[in-house]
């Protein structure tokens, strides 16, 4: 399955409209390479525009390196990551 852009942006805008309890970035814009004319020196695929949110990097699969206390969040983060 090719990666969905613009489910990701929907999933995101959802997530926002939920609180504080997961840090997850403004959404502004969902840029869909059909409805444009595509310019060869531009991007030429979907993308969208987000805000910056400061937050954790996990590179580490197993999060053997994080406590115990944060596992919910990073499972917020996870779900989001496989959506």
């Amino acid at each position: 399955m090719p990666y969905q852009v613009s489910r990701e942006f929907h999933v995101l805008r959802a997530l926002g409209g939920i609180g504080e309890s997961v840090p997850v970035p403004r959404v502004y814009h969902l840029f869909e390479a059909a409805n444009y004319e595509v310019d060869p020196s531009g991007v030429g695929t979907d993308f969208y525009l987000m805000e910056f949110v400061d937050g954790d990097i996990f590179d580490d699969p197993a999060l053997l390196s994080v406590r115990t206390s944060n596992l919910i969040r990073i499972s917020w983060i996870v779900l989001v990551y496989l959506l």
